[in-house]
């Protein structure tokens, strides 16, 4: 057969698998017919439907403030939190009105696709099918993974674990191996910076402290490091979509640090014992979030056979050992209190880390041992890998359904903006300084008429809120229930009105005598629409680029550093 083939076979084998395990990693949901309610589900889905709105009104727009959802007082979330990652969970919502399918049908295609980016990013890394097809069963069947989808419902750092394979894999290949693979760390970290700023922060820091430790080992590496920051430098252009308004907003107005938390680390033995378990309880109902019993039972084969493996694989283990311990409360966090690591809330976050070196180590150990086998052979050890992933996991899913407080089918939208959940919603986190004393009389619809308090009920209606406000006097200055931003603009009969910022934070602004119907709009600036504008080229050069390296034939097809080397003889000729 020949390698074409062979290639081709492989494929096909791969996207079948995962479009099967996928369906695994939902079965547990689809069977119950029910959502865990998760930590961040009610402020989840509240996107969810804000974006399918959006969509649904021919996205109109940037879709900077909530004009469905977050109690319809223009919450500019989209503005600090990217969105166009969970486009994918929105997009579902266009077929179907019901958000727990939407949900079911997001989970199970982002699980494909990390099945994939994990199956050839380890491919590519070891040379070894056994070894990626592992990695990318051990990855996806993982207990922090499962924490993020089912136990928090914290999207964000659910869609981002997707991709940090990719920002894995160019890294190492940068800085040792080949360095047009520069364009993985590109692609990677852009959609992680339009998933979830925490995420990227956290692989940032991977980065810089990743390049640091390599230098004393790597050969030309001024070269290697400004390929490195190249990659990096792209990804301000591809991510632009999101970082241009953000910035823009930022520098408009003062905002408080979303949820202070002070950090603090799991308790050693707690987080062992229940990674042992592999418990998926809620941190409310008394659970710890933690690595899973297949992670542990790695760090303790990887210590068992650590003189066996190669020098990379010692390295990824012992990376493993050092971010598992970061997590918990024998490192000194108080330390990191008032510095920028704060902002991360939760040093459990960082158990991405150990899970993904964990993972690896694992598949390293397969490949050690049994990359000699015939097909026949390694394919039995892939089920055995796969049952001994898989059964645990199911168990402790089952479990964690089976008591956990749980979403019915039939949920309607309604739900979201009951008053119950306004601490659920987080509307506090991106209000301005100066709204943040006023924001329950505000997210009550209470607004102000010459000083006068009273309900103002919004509408929403074509990606824009309604107000109808009446007017006795001549004029009259209102100050509405709606959060002020940058580029929150207000229309009367059509046309733009003046807005001043009140002691609120809120919209103000002056009103004639009669019924005045007030509609308000998020109106792109010129820099977010230069944002877009180089973010859509940026990726498409991009895409380009990608295409012509990875194509076989392709004259581009070769490394920076051959690039570097022939200038440099051309220089001495």
């Amino acid at each position: 057969m020949s390698k074409k083939k062979i290639r081709s076979k492989e494929h096909i084998i791969v996207f079948a698998s995962a479009l099967f395990l996928a369906l695994l990693f939902i079965g547990p949901m689809l069977v119950k017919g029910k959502l865990v309610f998760g930590d961040d589900l009610t402020y989840q889905l509240s996107r969810i439907i804000e974006l399918t709105a959006w969509l649904k009104n021919g996205m109109q727009d940037f879709p900077g403030i909530s004009v469905e959802s977050f109690y319809q007082i223009g919450y500019g979330v989209n503005i600090f939190y990217p969105w166009m990652t969970l486009l994918l969970f929105s997009s579902v919502g266009l077929f179907t009105e019901n958000l727990v399918v939407s949900v079911y049908i997001g989970f199970y295609l982002y699980t494909f696709i990390t099945l994939l980016i994990s199956y050839y990013c380890m491919k590519q890394f070891s040379n070894s099918w056994l070894a990626a097809a592992a990695f990318s069963i051990l990855y996806t069947f993982s207990i922090y993974r499962t924490i993020d989808a089912y136990t928090r419902f914290a999207l964000a750092e659910f869609i981002a674990l997707t991709f940090i394979p990719l920002v894995l894999l160019g890294s190492y290949e940068v800085l040792f191996g080949k360095t047009r693979y520069w364009i993985l760390v590109t692609i990677g970290f852009s959609l992680i910076v339009c998933t979830h700023v925490l995420s990227a922060f956290l692989i940032c820091i991977y980065l810089v402290l990743f390049w640091g430790i390599s230098l004393y080992f790597l050969e030309n590496r001024v070269k290697r490091s400004l390929v490195l920051l190249f990659s990096g430098l792209v990804s301000i252009f591809t991510s632009a979509v999101f970082l241009f308004g953000f910035i823009e907003e930022q520098l408009f107005q003062t905002f408080l640090q979303p949820s202070p938390y002070q950090l603090e680390g799991n308790d050693t033995f707690q987080l062992i014992s229940k990674s042992i378990s592999s418990d998926l309880l809620q941190s409310s109902m008394g659970g710890i979030y933690n690595v899973g019993f297949t992670c542990i039972l790695l760090l303790f084969l990887g210590a068992f056979f650590f003189k066996k493996l190669e020098l990379k694989a010692k390295v990824i283990y012992i990376l493993g050992i050092v971010t598992l311990f970061l997590t918990t409360d024998g490192f000194p966090w108080s330390i990191l209190q008032n510095t920028p690591f704060s902002l991360i809330q939760f040093p459990f976050r960082l158990m991405i880390f150990p899970t993904l070196f964990f993972c690896i180590t694992g598949a390293n150990l397969l490949q050690l041992f049994f990359e000699q086998y015939d097909v026949k052979r390694k394919s039995g050890i892939l089920v055995v890998t796969f049952l001994f992933s898989f059964l645990p996991w199911l168990l402790s899913v089952n479990s964690m359904l089976n008591t956990a407080f749980v979403l019915e089918m039939n949920i309607t939208d309604d739900y979201f903006g009951q008053s119950f959940n306004r601490y659920s919603l987080w509307i506090d986190q991106y209000t301005p300084e100066e709204g943040q004393h006023y924001i329950d009389e505000i997210h009550k619809h209470i607004g102000y008429r010459d000083n006068e308090g009273f309900f103002m009920e919004p509408k929403s209606t074509n990606g824009a809120l309604l107000f109808e406000i009446p007017i006795e006097k001549s004029e009259s200055v209102v100050d509405l229930p709606v959060i002020k931003y940058k580029n929150t603009q207000a229309f009367v009969d059509g046309e733009v009105i003046p807005v001043t910022l009140s002691e609120r934070g809120t919209m103000q602004l002056n009103l004639k005598k009669g019924i005045n119907v007030i509609e308000i709009r998020y109106v792109s600036s010129i820099v977010v629409k230069i944002g877009i504008v180089v973010s859509f080229l940026s990726w498409v050069l991009v895409i380009l680029y990608s295409v012509l390296v990875f194509h076989q034939k392709s004259p581009i097809k070769r490394d920076f550093l051959d690039i570097f080397n022939k200038v440099k003889k051309d220089d001495k000729n």
